[in-house]
């Protein structure tokens, strides 16, 4: 058994992020360069972790919306510069890029 707190890691918030700001697995999936299943898998892990869902999912082509639990809302990320930016992956790349 394993005590102390969850351990998190940077796949799992990337995924949530992604589906959160992209509102569709499949979406987020696009957008990070995984497959749907990869993202599908992450936040599995996620919800394993904290116990409980992080989404809603309404079934069908509706969005999934997180849930009111308060360690998941979102934060705007900023660059140095102070602008609220995007990550995207290449499909090719490990490497992040910044802007749409």
């Amino acid at each position: 058994m394993v005590f102390g707190p969850p351990r998190y890691e940077v796949r799992h918030l990337e995924a949530l992020r992604a589906v959160a700001d992209e509102g569709t697995f499949r979406a987020a999936a696009d957008v990070l360069g995984y497959s749907q299943a990869a993202i599908s898998q992450q936040i599995a892990g996620l919800e394993a972790l904290v116990g409980s869902p992080v989404f809603d999912r309404p079934g069908g082509p509706k969005p999934v919306v997180l849930t009111a639990d308060e360690r998941f809302s979102p934060m705007p990320r900023q660059s140095s510069t102070g602008s609220t930016r995007r990550a995207r992956r290449s499909p090719t790349s490990r490497r992040a890029r910044v802007g749409a």
